[in-house]
């Protein structure tokens, strides 16, 4: 019996050894399926099935605004190509090309536009889009006086519809890339607005329906939005009576979601609940994504320019000496090495993409020496301890406190301390309102409404349009002012680009900022499912649209069948 017994227990852990060996073998051979290269077949077959309801998702720092008559940063440009329509849109080369309009003709001194709408377009409530609504987004625009107002403030002098189809624009003066800024003028229903005012500042028009274009559409465009939640996403689905036809596998919807703390953006990535990243995650982060199965990386020059900026009207950043001891100390080359790999060191204060944009190198390069020389030239100098110098970062992009702490080293060797800040995008946005509430620098991106330097130029350097985010500099110059406002009021193409450029001489003669890099931008997607035609160009070296918020239209993307 004894005998018997411990040939029992011998047989029990035998058929344990067995089991245990049969469970690890299938754990192998599970793990083995599931844990394939780049280019695993099961997770090529799977990409098929990834998100059934083809709803884009996109990640942003923030929350859209969607009253186009108050949004220009980078969510809400992304969001009103998508929502609204506009007489022309820009194309991949930077010209425009029709839209809402169907043909248009100017006059021979350049005042007098009349555009020609398409005849089947409707808003989302179902109303027709007539030239007097294009009239009324207009006049809405300039009244309320935020986003892209200044593109139109003392250039339009009336806005005119003819008849329901013929929208005719009176400029006060000659307006050179009047066409190219049209991309920015996005077309509301005036009905729905009128039907949807609350009490406000407008008159008879009350609050020009702010109150409602907080959380709804009022356009045209191939979505139209069905929820918004602040601070956290804004949720939109297809126009089914939109005047184009869908591509077979266009997107049913999109969902624009505020983006989390970078981990939690590469477990969505991983499991294919986010099709589209932000463009400010950390490069790791980034290196980690494109390792994934299915997913790919989308890099791009869109005309985005990182800044420190310089507040010309704040101790001690309104002293030449001192912002040229800041140009000095700014060691761009290792910062495009290491922090932005990929970018370029920027040349001057405008992007090279953009036409006018100066072929000549007018930025300093990292030297402490000539860095120390400048300082000392400071009126400051002599007060060094008792300097309060701050740089803004802004929380919800990482990769900046690198570049502010960065220059904060490089400063401490010349005996300069420097506060590193961390605030988040609307409180810096909130800082711009004055000289005094703006920091002496933040680490600025900027990206062009239009395709022109005038751009550039007439956002961040034209006194009169000083107070925002893109113009925290507060710089002002008459001689800029005039040669700006000379360019912009030039007819003839090549004789404005070359005005353009003795523009940027001036600025830089006064080092009224310190442009940093050209941003390449980019963005971790799901390449396995869906189809990206700014990705697709980028990845061929072809130029992408450069101008912001319109890479990211949905026109341009679909899902595909792998």
């Amino acid at each position: 019996m004894k005998l018997e017994k411990v040939g029992s227990e011998r047989r029990k852990t035998m058929k344990k050894k067995i089991s245990f060996l049969l469970i690890l073998t299938m754990c192998v051979t599970m793990l083995g399926a599931c844990s394939g290269g780049k280019n695993s077949s099961d997770k090529t077959k799977n990409s098929a099935s990834a998100n059934p309801d083809k709803i884009v998702r996109m990640m942003f720092t923030n929350t859209p605004y969607l009253d186009p008559a108050v949004g220009s940063d980078e969510v809400s440009t992304a969001i009103f190509p998508n929502i609204y329509d506009s007489l022309v849109v820009p194309t991949h080369d930077g010209d425009t090309e029709a839209s809402l309009a169907s043909d248009w003709t100017v006059s021979d001194d350049g005042l007098t536009w009349v555009f020609h709408l398409r005849d089947d377009a409707k808003f989302h409530n179902g109303e027709p889009v007539k030239a007097s609504d294009v009239v009324f987004s207009m006049n809405r625009l300039i009244t309320i006086g935020e986003g892209f107002a200044y593109l139109f403030q003392d250039k339009v002098k009336e806005a005119k519809a003819l008849d329901d189809t013929q929208v005719q624009f009176t400029l006060s003066e000659p307006f050179g890339p009047f066409l190219s800024t049209l991309v920015r003028l996005y077309i509301v229903s005036e009905k729905d607005v009128m039907d949807h005012l609350k009490d406000g500042s407008y008159g008879e028009y009350k609050d020009y329906g702010k109150a409602y274009l907080n959380e709804h559409d009022a356009g045209s465009g191939p979505y139209q939005v069905t929820e918004y939640a602040s601070g956290d996403h804004v949720s939109g689905v297809k126009f089914k009576d939109y005047f184009e036809t869908f591509e077979e596998g266009s997107p049913e919807g999109f969902k624009f979601m505020v983006s989390p703390e970078s981990v939690t953006v590469r477990t969505m990535m991983s499991r294919q609940e986010v099709e589209i990243t932000d463009a400010f995650q950390p490069m790791e982060s980034y290196a980690e994504m494109e390792k994934m199965d299915g997913i790919e990386l989308m890099k791009f020059f869109g005309g985005s320019m990182m800044y420190l900026t310089m507040n010309n009207k704040k101790a001690p950043t309104d002293d030449i000496h001192f912002r040229k001891a800041m140009a000095y100390l700014a060691d761009r080359a290792n910062m495009v090495e290491s922090i932005f790999p990929g970018s370029e060191v920027a040349d001057g204060p405008v992007t090279r993409v953009l036409a006018g944009s100066l072929d000549e190198k007018l930025t300093y390069d990292y030297d402490i020496k000539k860095a120390e020389e400048e300082l000392k030239q400071s009126k400051y100098y002599d007060e060094l301890d008792d300097l309060d110098y701050t740089i803004y970062w802004v929380a919800e992009t990482p990769d900046r406190e690198k570049l502010a702490l960065l220059i904060q080293s490089d400063a401490a060797k010349i005996g300069l301390d420097v506060n590193v800040e961390k605030v988040p995008w609307l409180t810096l946005v909130e800082s711009a309102a004055s000289p005094e509430q703006s920091p002496n620098s933040g680490t600025i991106l900027t990206t062009p409404s239009y395709s022109e330097a005038g751009s550039q130029l007439v956002a961040s350097y034209l006194t009169k349009e000083v107070g925002s985010w893109e113009s925290m500099d507060w710089y002002s110059n008459e001689k800029a002012d005039a040669l700006i406002n000379d360019a912009i009021s030039t007819i003839d193409r090549e004789e404005r680009l070359k005005k353009y450029e003795e523009a940027q001489k001036i600025i830089m003669e006064d080092y009224a900022t310190v442009p940093l890099f050209e941003l390449v931008e980019t963005h971790a997607y799901q390449s396995s499912y869906l189809y990206w035609e700014a990705a697709e160009r980028a990845k061929k070296g072809e130029s992408v649209v450069p101008v912001m918020g319109y890479q990211y239209s949905l026109k341009g993307m679909h899902f595909v069948d792998k």
